[in-house]
Protein backbone atom coordinates (compact mmCIF):
# COMPACT_ATOMS: atom_id res chain seq x y z
CA UNK A 1 0.00 0.00 0.00
CA UNK A 2 1.47 3.35 -0.89
CA UNK A 3 1.60 6.43 1.31
CA UNK A 4 -1.26 8.24 -0.42
CA UNK A 5 -3.71 5.37 0.17
CA UNK A 6 -2.72 5.21 3.83
CA UNK A 7 -3.38 8.93 4.24
CA UNK A 8 -6.75 8.84 2.48
CA UNK A 9 -7.84 5.75 4.41
CA UNK A 10 -6.96 7.32 7.73
CA UNK A 11 -9.20 10.28 6.88
CA UNK A 12 -12.03 7.87 6.07
CA UNK A 13 -11.76 6.28 9.49
CA UNK A 14 -11.39 9.45 11.52
CA UNK A 15 -13.98 11.69 9.85
CA UNK A 16 -16.99 10.28 11.74
CA UNK A 17 -15.39 10.95 15.12
CA UNK A 18 -14.56 14.53 14.14
CA UNK A 19 -18.14 15.16 12.99
CA UNK A 20 -19.60 13.78 16.21
CA UNK A 21 -17.33 15.99 18.29
CA UNK A 22 -18.08 19.18 16.38
CA UNK A 23 -21.85 18.63 16.28
CA UNK A 24 -22.02 17.91 20.01
CA UNK A 25 -19.85 20.95 20.65
CA UNK A 26 -22.15 23.11 18.54
CA UNK A 27 -25.12 21.96 20.60
CA UNK A 28 -23.22 23.17 23.66
CA UNK A 29 -22.68 26.59 22.09
CA UNK A 30 -26.29 26.80 20.87
CA UNK A 31 -27.51 25.98 24.36
CA UNK A 32 -25.34 28.77 25.80
CA UNK A 33 -26.75 31.49 23.50
CA UNK A 34 -30.31 30.30 24.25
CA UNK A 35 -31.95 29.83 20.89
CA UNK A 36 -35.06 27.70 20.42
CA UNK A 37 -35.08 24.30 18.77
CA UNK A 38 -36.67 25.73 15.63
CA UNK A 39 -34.07 28.49 15.45
CA UNK A 40 -31.33 25.92 15.84
CA UNK A 41 -32.86 23.86 13.00
CA UNK A 42 -32.88 26.95 10.78
CA UNK A 43 -29.23 27.54 11.70
CA UNK A 44 -28.52 23.99 10.54
CA UNK A 45 -30.28 24.57 7.22
CA UNK A 46 -28.35 27.72 6.25
CA UNK A 47 -24.85 26.21 6.41
CA UNK A 48 -25.95 22.91 4.85
CA UNK A 49 -27.33 24.72 1.80
CA UNK A 50 -24.16 26.78 1.57
CA UNK A 51 -22.08 23.61 1.90
CA UNK A 52 -24.04 21.96 -0.88
CA UNK A 53 -23.59 24.93 -3.24
CA UNK A 54 -19.91 25.28 -2.34
CA UNK A 55 -19.40 21.59 -2.97
CA UNK A 56 -21.07 21.75 -6.37
CA UNK A 57 -18.70 24.53 -7.41
CA UNK A 58 -15.73 22.71 -5.90
CA UNK A 59 -16.55 19.51 -7.81
CA UNK A 60 -15.77 21.35 -11.06
CA UNK A 61 -12.36 22.38 -9.72
CA UNK A 62 -11.29 19.32 -7.73
CA UNK A 63 -10.19 17.15 -10.66
CA UNK A 64 -7.19 19.37 -11.32
CA UNK A 65 -6.04 19.52 -7.70
CA UNK A 66 -4.13 17.20 -5.42
CA UNK A 67 -6.65 15.28 -3.33
CA UNK A 68 -4.54 14.99 -0.19
CA UNK A 69 -3.72 18.71 0.00
CA UNK A 70 -7.37 19.62 -0.59
CA UNK A 71 -8.54 17.29 2.18
CA UNK A 72 -6.02 18.85 4.54
CA UNK A 73 -7.15 22.36 3.61
CA UNK A 74 -10.78 21.38 4.19
CA UNK A 75 -10.10 19.96 7.65
CA UNK A 76 -7.92 22.96 8.51
CA UNK A 77 -10.67 25.42 7.53
CA UNK A 78 -13.32 23.52 9.50
CA UNK A 79 -11.11 23.06 12.56
CA UNK A 80 -9.98 26.68 12.63
CA UNK A 81 -13.59 27.86 12.42
CA UNK A 82 -14.70 25.71 15.36
CA UNK A 83 -11.69 26.73 17.43
CA UNK A 84 -12.48 30.39 16.83
CA UNK A 85 -16.11 29.77 17.82
CA UNK A 86 -14.93 28.40 21.16
CA UNK A 87 -12.43 31.19 21.74
CA UNK A 88 -15.18 33.77 21.21
CA UNK A 89 -17.54 31.69 23.39
CA UNK A 90 -15.07 31.44 26.28
CA UNK A 91 -14.39 35.19 26.34
CA UNK A 92 -18.06 36.09 25.88
CA UNK A 93 -17.79 37.62 22.41
CA UNK A 94 -19.84 35.02 20.51
CA UNK A 95 -22.80 36.77 18.91
CA UNK A 96 -25.49 35.30 16.71
CA UNK A 97 -24.01 36.79 13.54
CA UNK A 98 -20.39 35.84 14.29
CA UNK A 99 -21.58 32.30 14.98
CA UNK A 100 -23.35 32.14 11.62
CA UNK A 101 -20.33 33.52 9.78
CA UNK A 102 -17.89 31.06 11.34
CA UNK A 103 -20.29 28.17 10.80
CA UNK A 104 -20.39 29.03 7.08
CA UNK A 105 -16.59 28.73 6.93
CA UNK A 106 -16.74 25.47 8.87
CA UNK A 107 -19.19 23.81 6.51
CA UNK A 108 -17.34 25.13 3.48
CA UNK A 109 -14.37 23.19 4.81
CA UNK A 110 -16.55 20.12 5.17
CA UNK A 111 -17.63 20.55 1.57
CA UNK A 112 -13.99 20.55 0.47
CA UNK A 113 -13.39 17.34 2.41
CA UNK A 114 -16.50 15.49 1.25
CA UNK A 115 -16.29 16.29 -2.41
CA UNK A 116 -12.53 15.83 -2.72
CA UNK A 117 -13.03 12.41 -1.14
CA UNK A 118 -15.81 11.72 -3.63
CA UNK A 119 -13.54 12.76 -6.49
CA UNK A 120 -10.88 10.40 -5.18
CA UNK A 121 -13.37 7.51 -5.04
CA UNK A 122 -14.45 8.06 -8.64
CA UNK A 123 -10.81 8.01 -9.76
CA UNK A 124 -9.89 4.89 -7.78
CA UNK A 125 -12.83 2.66 -8.70
CA UNK A 126 -14.65 4.09 -11.72
CA UNK A 127 -15.13 0.77 -13.54
CA UNK A 128 -17.48 -0.74 -10.96
CA UNK A 129 -19.62 2.38 -10.74
CA UNK A 130 -19.19 2.68 -6.96
CA UNK A 131 -18.02 6.27 -7.27
CA UNK A 132 -21.26 7.22 -9.00
CA UNK A 133 -23.30 5.28 -6.45
CA UNK A 134 -21.50 7.02 -3.59
CA UNK A 135 -22.07 10.40 -5.22
CA UNK A 136 -25.83 9.79 -5.45
CA UNK A 137 -26.02 8.63 -1.83
CA UNK A 138 -24.05 11.65 -0.69
CA UNK A 139 -26.52 14.00 -2.35
CA UNK A 140 -29.49 12.14 -0.87
CA UNK A 141 -28.02 12.28 2.64
CA UNK A 142 -27.19 15.99 2.19
CA UNK A 143 -30.80 16.74 1.24
CA UNK A 144 -31.92 14.79 4.31
CA UNK A 145 -29.52 16.84 6.45
CA UNK A 146 -31.14 20.02 5.16
CA UNK A 147 -34.77 19.12 5.83
CA UNK A 148 -34.80 16.53 8.63
CA UNK A 149 -33.46 18.78 11.43
CA UNK A 150 -36.00 21.47 10.59
CA UNK A 151 -38.91 19.03 10.66
CA UNK A 152 -37.70 17.33 13.84
CA UNK A 153 -37.01 20.66 15.54
CA UNK A 154 -40.45 22.00 14.59
CA UNK A 155 -42.16 18.90 16.02
CA UNK A 156 -40.24 19.08 19.31
CA UNK A 157 -40.98 22.78 19.62
CA UNK A 158 -44.72 22.54 18.85
CA UNK A 159 -45.46 19.25 20.64
CA UNK A 160 -43.48 19.54 23.84
CA UNK A 161 -42.88 16.45 25.92
CA UNK A 162 -42.04 12.81 25.23
CA UNK A 163 -44.47 12.38 22.32
CA UNK A 164 -42.91 15.12 20.21
CA UNK A 165 -39.41 13.94 21.08
CA UNK A 166 -40.27 10.36 20.13
CA UNK A 167 -41.89 11.39 16.85
CA UNK A 168 -38.93 13.55 15.89
CA UNK A 169 -36.65 10.64 16.80
CA UNK A 170 -38.50 8.31 14.44
CA UNK A 171 -38.19 10.88 11.61
CA UNK A 172 -34.46 11.25 12.30
CA UNK A 173 -34.04 7.46 12.40
CA UNK A 174 -35.75 6.87 9.07
CA UNK A 175 -34.76 9.88 6.98
CA UNK A 176 -31.61 11.20 8.62
CA UNK A 177 -29.68 8.26 9.97
CA UNK A 178 -30.27 5.51 7.44
CA UNK A 179 -28.90 7.32 4.35
CA UNK A 180 -26.01 8.59 6.47
CA UNK A 181 -25.10 5.13 7.74
CA UNK A 182 -25.62 3.37 4.42
CA UNK A 183 -23.36 5.89 2.71
CA UNK A 184 -20.71 5.77 5.45
CA UNK A 185 -20.80 2.05 6.17
CA UNK A 186 -21.74 0.02 3.10
CA UNK A 187 -20.04 2.11 0.43
CA UNK A 188 -16.96 2.76 2.55
CA UNK A 189 -16.77 -0.98 3.21
CA UNK A 190 -16.46 -1.59 -0.53
CA UNK A 191 -13.86 1.15 -0.88
CA UNK A 192 -11.77 -0.20 1.99
CA UNK A 193 -12.00 -3.65 0.43
CA UNK A 194 -10.39 -2.27 -2.72
CA UNK A 195 -7.71 -0.31 -0.89
CA UNK A 196 -6.77 -2.92 1.71
CA UNK A 197 -6.66 -6.11 -0.34
CA UNK A 198 -4.84 -7.11 -3.49
CA UNK A 199 -7.87 -9.11 -4.64
CA UNK A 200 -10.07 -7.48 -7.27
CA UNK A 201 -13.00 -5.31 -6.22
CA UNK A 202 -15.27 -7.56 -8.23
CA UNK A 203 -14.59 -10.52 -5.92
CA UNK A 204 -15.24 -8.36 -2.87
CA UNK A 205 -18.55 -7.10 -4.29
CA UNK A 206 -19.66 -10.66 -5.05
CA UNK A 207 -19.00 -11.60 -1.44
CA UNK A 208 -21.00 -8.60 -0.24
CA UNK A 209 -23.81 -9.42 -2.67
CA UNK A 210 -24.10 -12.92 -1.17
CA UNK A 211 -24.67 -11.34 2.25
CA UNK A 212 -27.09 -8.63 1.09
CA UNK A 213 -30.12 -9.87 3.13
CA UNK A 214 -28.04 -10.00 6.31
CA UNK A 215 -26.44 -6.66 5.53
CA UNK A 216 -29.85 -5.07 5.04
CA UNK A 217 -31.06 -6.34 8.41
CA UNK A 218 -27.85 -5.30 10.11
CA UNK A 219 -27.72 -1.76 8.80
CA UNK A 220 -31.48 -1.29 9.24
CA UNK A 221 -31.01 -2.22 12.88
CA UNK A 222 -28.08 0.14 13.11
CA UNK A 223 -30.16 2.90 11.52
CA UNK A 224 -32.57 2.77 14.45
CA UNK A 225 -29.62 3.37 16.78
CA UNK A 226 -29.25 6.99 15.78
CA UNK A 227 -26.68 7.76 18.45
CA UNK A 228 -24.02 6.55 16.01
CA UNK A 229 -24.86 9.42 13.67
CA UNK A 230 -24.27 13.12 14.22
CA UNK A 231 -27.92 13.76 15.10
CA UNK A 232 -27.79 11.11 17.81
CA UNK A 233 -25.62 13.14 20.15
CA UNK A 234 -27.95 16.13 19.93
CA UNK A 235 -30.96 13.84 20.29
CA UNK A 236 -29.69 12.52 23.60
CA UNK A 237 -28.86 16.02 24.77
CA UNK A 238 -32.52 16.85 24.09
CA UNK A 239 -33.52 13.82 26.19
CA UNK A 240 -31.33 15.07 29.02
CA UNK A 241 -32.92 18.53 28.78
CA UNK A 242 -36.56 17.42 28.54
CA UNK A 243 -36.35 14.67 31.19
CA UNK A 244 -34.04 16.70 33.46
CA UNK A 245 -31.46 13.92 33.45
CA UNK A 246 -27.73 14.47 33.99
CA UNK A 247 -26.09 14.23 30.58
CA UNK A 248 -22.97 12.71 32.14
CA UNK A 249 -25.04 9.70 33.27
CA UNK A 250 -26.13 9.06 29.69
CA UNK A 251 -22.53 9.52 28.58
CA UNK A 252 -21.29 6.92 31.05
CA UNK A 253 -23.92 4.42 29.90
CA UNK A 254 -22.85 4.94 26.28
CA UNK A 255 -19.19 4.55 27.20
CA UNK A 256 -19.93 1.13 28.67
CA UNK A 257 -21.38 0.09 25.31
CA UNK A 258 -18.32 1.44 23.48
CA UNK A 259 -15.90 -0.42 25.74
CA UNK A 260 -17.91 -3.63 25.38
CA UNK A 261 -17.77 -3.22 21.61
CA UNK A 262 -14.01 -2.91 21.65
CA UNK A 263 -13.55 -5.90 23.96
CA UNK A 264 -15.86 -8.16 21.97
CA UNK A 265 -14.27 -7.14 18.68
CA UNK A 266 -10.87 -8.17 19.96
CA UNK A 267 -12.15 -11.51 21.26
CA UNK A 268 -13.77 -12.64 18.00
CA UNK A 269 -10.70 -12.39 15.75
CA UNK A 270 -10.37 -16.18 15.43
CA UNK A 271 -14.08 -17.07 15.52
CA UNK A 272 -15.23 -15.34 12.36
CA UNK A 273 -18.00 -17.37 10.68
CA UNK A 274 -19.77 -18.59 13.81
CA UNK A 275 -19.74 -15.22 15.56
CA UNK A 276 -20.84 -13.40 12.40
CA UNK A 277 -24.08 -15.36 12.15
CA UNK A 278 -24.74 -15.17 15.89
CA UNK A 279 -24.13 -11.42 16.03
CA UNK A 280 -26.53 -10.78 13.14
CA UNK A 281 -29.17 -12.87 14.92
CA UNK A 282 -28.66 -11.06 18.23
CA UNK A 283 -28.81 -7.58 16.66
CA UNK A 284 -32.08 -8.41 14.89
CA UNK A 285 -33.48 -10.03 18.03
CA UNK A 286 -32.76 -6.92 20.08
CA UNK A 287 -34.45 -4.51 17.67
CA UNK A 288 -38.13 -5.06 18.80
CA UNK A 289 -37.47 -4.55 22.54
CA UNK A 290 -35.29 -1.53 21.82
CA UNK A 291 -38.04 0.08 19.76
CA UNK A 292 -40.58 -0.81 22.45
CA UNK A 293 -38.52 0.89 25.15
CA UNK A 294 -38.13 3.90 22.85
CA UNK A 295 -41.90 4.18 22.41
CA UNK A 296 -42.96 3.39 26.01
CA UNK A 297 -42.40 6.94 27.34
CA UNK A 298 -44.58 8.21 24.48
CA UNK A 299 -47.32 5.67 25.18
CA UNK A 300 -47.31 6.44 28.92
CA UNK A 301 -46.80 10.16 28.23
CA UNK A 302 -44.05 10.36 30.82
CA UNK A 303 -40.29 10.10 30.86
CA UNK A 304 -38.46 8.06 33.45
CA UNK A 305 -34.79 7.33 34.04
CA UNK A 306 -35.64 3.60 34.00
CA UNK A 307 -36.56 3.73 30.30
CA UNK A 308 -33.37 5.58 29.40
CA UNK A 309 -31.19 3.07 31.28
CA UNK A 310 -32.87 0.03 29.67
CA UNK A 311 -32.70 1.71 26.27
CA UNK A 312 -28.96 2.34 26.66
CA UNK A 313 -28.30 -1.25 27.75
CA UNK A 314 -30.13 -2.57 24.68
CA UNK A 315 -28.35 -0.11 22.39
CA UNK A 316 -25.01 -1.12 23.87
CA UNK A 317 -25.77 -4.77 23.11
CA UNK A 318 -26.79 -3.91 19.55
CA UNK A 319 -23.58 -1.92 19.04
CA UNK A 320 -21.56 -4.93 20.16
CA UNK A 321 -23.41 -7.32 17.86
CA UNK A 322 -23.28 -5.03 14.84
CA UNK A 323 -19.64 -4.10 15.32
CA UNK A 324 -18.74 -7.78 15.47
CA UNK A 325 -20.73 -8.51 12.32
CA UNK A 326 -19.12 -5.63 10.41
CA UNK A 327 -15.65 -6.66 11.51
CA UNK A 328 -16.17 -10.32 10.66
CA UNK A 329 -17.73 -9.54 7.26
CA UNK A 330 -14.68 -7.50 6.33
CA UNK A 331 -12.47 -10.35 7.55
CA UNK A 332 -14.30 -12.73 5.20
CA UNK A 333 -13.65 -10.45 2.24
CA UNK A 334 -10.11 -9.52 3.22
CA UNK A 335 -7.95 -12.41 4.46
CA UNK A 336 -7.69 -12.30 8.29
CA UNK A 337 -3.89 -12.11 8.21
CA UNK A 338 -4.23 -8.80 6.35
CA UNK A 339 -6.45 -7.36 9.05
CA UNK A 340 -4.54 -5.14 11.46
CA UNK A 341 -6.00 -4.52 14.89
CA UNK A 342 -4.50 -1.04 14.80
CA UNK A 343 -7.01 -0.13 12.07
CA UNK A 344 -9.86 -1.63 14.09
CA UNK A 345 -8.84 0.17 17.28
CA UNK A 346 -8.51 3.49 15.46
CA UNK A 347 -12.01 3.18 14.02
CA UNK A 348 -13.44 2.68 17.50
CA UNK A 349 -11.83 5.88 18.73
CA UNK A 350 -14.58 7.60 16.73
CA UNK A 351 -17.29 5.73 18.66
CA UNK A 352 -15.59 6.59 21.94
CA UNK A 353 -15.98 10.26 21.04
CA UNK A 354 -19.70 9.97 21.81
CA UNK A 355 -19.43 9.51 25.59
CA UNK A 356 -16.72 12.15 25.94
CA UNK A 357 -18.75 14.79 24.10
CA UNK A 358 -21.91 13.94 26.03
CA UNK A 359 -19.97 14.15 29.27
CA UNK A 360 -18.48 17.41 28.03
CA UNK A 361 -21.96 18.88 27.63
CA UNK A 362 -23.14 17.73 31.04
CA UNK A 363 -20.57 19.49 33.22
CA UNK A 364 -21.32 23.00 34.44
CA UNK A 365 -17.87 24.43 33.83
CA UNK A 366 -16.35 24.56 30.34
CA UNK A 367 -12.85 23.81 31.62
CA UNK A 368 -13.96 21.07 34.02
CA UNK A 369 -15.73 19.47 31.06
CA UNK A 370 -12.57 19.61 28.95
CA UNK A 371 -10.42 18.14 31.73
CA UNK A 372 -12.84 15.28 32.41
CA UNK A 373 -13.14 14.50 28.72
CA UNK A 374 -9.34 14.38 28.37
CA UNK A 375 -9.09 12.11 31.42
CA UNK A 376 -11.70 9.76 29.99
CA UNK A 377 -9.96 9.72 26.59
CA UNK A 378 -6.63 9.01 28.31
CA UNK A 379 -8.07 6.12 30.32
CA UNK A 380 -9.68 4.62 27.23
CA UNK A 381 -6.46 5.09 25.26
CA UNK A 382 -4.55 3.09 27.89
CA UNK A 383 -7.05 0.29 27.34
CA UNK A 384 -6.89 0.48 23.53
CA UNK A 385 -3.19 0.95 22.80
CA UNK A 386 -1.90 -2.35 24.32
CA UNK A 387 -4.62 -4.31 22.48
CA UNK A 388 -3.86 -2.53 19.21
CA UNK A 389 -0.10 -3.03 19.58
CA UNK A 390 -0.48 -6.72 20.38
CA UNK A 391 -2.85 -7.27 17.45
CA UNK A 392 -0.57 -5.41 15.07
CA UNK A 393 2.49 -7.40 16.10
CA UNK A 394 0.57 -10.65 15.77
CA UNK A 395 -0.80 -9.72 12.33
CA UNK A 396 2.68 -8.91 11.06
CA UNK A 397 4.16 -12.14 12.43
CA UNK A 398 6.10 -10.59 15.29
CA UNK A 399 4.09 -12.79 17.65
CA UNK A 400 3.43 -16.40 16.72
Amino acid sequence: MNHKNKSILSWFGESSGKELFTVASLFTVIHSIEVTTVEFSILRIIPEIIMFLTALVFTKLSHSKNVESTLFQGYALTGASYILIFILYIFGFLSFYSYILLLIFAVAGRAFVNFSRESYIQKVIPSEGIGKHYSLLYRVSTICEIFVPLLAGYIVEKTSGPFGLGLSGVIIFLFGTFPFLYQKSVITEKIETEIHSKASLKNGLQEIKKNTPLLFLTFTTLAFSSITAAYGTGYYILIADIYNLPAELIGLLISLGALSTLAFTYLVENRINKIYNISIFISCLLLPPTLLVTLLPNILNSGHLFFVVIHEILLGAIFVAISISGYTLRSKIIKPEKMQSVTVARSFLGSLTIPTTTLFYGFLSFWIGVINSLVLISVLSFLIIPIAAYGYRRSTGAIA
